[in-house]
This record gives structure tokens, sequence and C-alpha cells, in this order.
């Protein structure tokens, strides 16, 4: 199944690659190729269709969004894959180690000091409601290679 979605991916970006290499000029072929060859690969559009980053200011065309999704899935399901056993470890020592600390704690043998972790959390609301706003602006700004490469990740994950 990995195998089959990286493909999907790779194909993705790959036209991409090759749409945005057929949209140039429609007077010559492609550099190194013969002008028979060149005209094979043309589509004919000389300009690219509007996309979302046109509002940003910069012309963006399916092929861009296609190669941006391909290479976000590919690059996030590698990293994924890469870190499914140190994930999968951090998470099991979390719960642990949170069971332990519970238990020694009901037990009477530690005393955490709760309050100071408490005060800072109060303390840190409105710096962590300030990041929260600023990466809720940037997966607004990249939500298809955000969510490509969420759902990257999540196939990494798996076995």
């Amino acid at each position: 199944m990995k195998r089959f979605l990286l493909l999907v991916a790779g194909g993705l970006a790959l036209g991409g690659v090759v749409w945005n290499g057929s949209g140039g000029s429609t007077d010559a072929p492609p550099a190194g190729l013969p002008e028979w060859m060149g005209a094979g690969l043309r589509t004919g559009l000389s300009e690219r269709l509007p996309g979302p980053g046109d509002l940003a200011g910069g012309r963006q065309g399916p092929g861009d969004e296609a190669i941006r999704l391909g290479l976000s899935f590919i690059a996030a399901m590698v990293f994924g894959s890469l870190l499914r056993v140190a994930v999968k470890t951090a998470i099991s020592l979390l719960v642990i180690g949170g069971c332990v600390l519970w238990l020694m704690q009901s037990r009477g043998m530690i005393e955490p000091g709760w309050e100071d972790y408490y005060g800072s959390v109060v303390e840190s609301r409105t710096w962590l409601a300030a990041q929260v706003g600023v990466v809720g602006q940037v997966l607004q700004a990249h939500l298809p290679s955000a969510s490509a490469a969420l759902i990257g990740f999540g196939f990494g994950l798996r076995r």
C-alpha cells in the first residue's frame, strides 16, 4: 500500500513537472529535442491557469500545486516511516511515566510540585494563543500541501 501511494504521489509530482514544462513557448520544441518530438509534448497552453497563489501575489498554476502536493506527501511519508519506532517509543514512555508518577503520588512516595506547573501554564496561555494564530495562518495559506503532508505522515507511521 505504501509503495502504491508513493508511486501515485511521485506520478502527481512528475505530472506537475511535465505540465510546467509543456506550458512554455509553442514556437520551438523543448531544449534538446528535434522538432518532430517536441510537437507531441506541447499542450498549446502558453499561459498558466490562475491558482490559489494568485491571491498572495505569486502566480502558481496547476503544475506547481501538483508538485507541491506530491512532494509534501512523499517527504512526510518517508519522515513518518523513519520516525515510526521513535514516535511509538516516545508515546509508550510518556504513558508508562505518567502511570508510574500517579502510582508513586497515590502511595505518598513523592509530592510533585504541580502548583508551579499550573502557574506556568496560566502565564503561557497568551503566548500559546498567539502561536496558534500564527500556525493557523500558515496552515490556511498552505492547506492543500499541509493536508497531503499530514496524510503522508500518517501513512508513514503505519506498517
